[in-house]
């Protein structure tokens, strides 16, 4: 029986895993690539600027991504450290870690609008905020 326990949580804790679960990363404030991504055609985007976000989100998207792994796995291991009792300056200094990924993480996000406020017409941009539901 305790063979079939072990084999159990082996089993789920390798499908969570393999789940890219960012429920764990705070909300990002903006994030507008997907919203122009769906809204190509009501935005009027240019065939330029079509093939742009095509190339922003294959170099963007993957760097992003990596990073919010990166936090993922270290807020794991910070959740780790306090259940088992880790001295306090450690989980001090990995939850630091996670503060600084974290605001990397709003940076990029930061830096993707600031990409798309010059790319898009001032019309283009303004119509992005309303399809995103955000108030300039």
């Amino acid at each position: 029986m305790k063979k079939l326990g072990l084999a159990v949580a082996l089993a789920v804790s390798m499908s969570t895993a393999w789940a890219r679960d960012v429920s764990q990363l705070s909300d990002p404030i903006v994030a507008y690539a997907g919203v122009i991504g769906k809204n190509a055609d009501a935005l009027e985007l240019t065939p330029e600027q079509r093939q742009k976000h095509q190339d922003w989100v294959a170099t963007a998207q993957p760097k992003r991504m990596a990073l919010e792994d990166r936090v993922i796995a270290a807020r794991t291991e910070l959740r780790d450290m306090i259940n088992s009792g880790a001295p306090k300056a450690k989980r001090m200094k990995l939850a630091r870690q996670i503060g600084t990924m974290e605001s990397q993480l709003l940076m990029l996000r930061s830096n993707c609008t600031d990409y798309w406020r010059r790319e898009l017409t001032s019309a283009q941009f303004e119509k992005l905020l309303s399809l995103s539901q955000i108030k300039p």
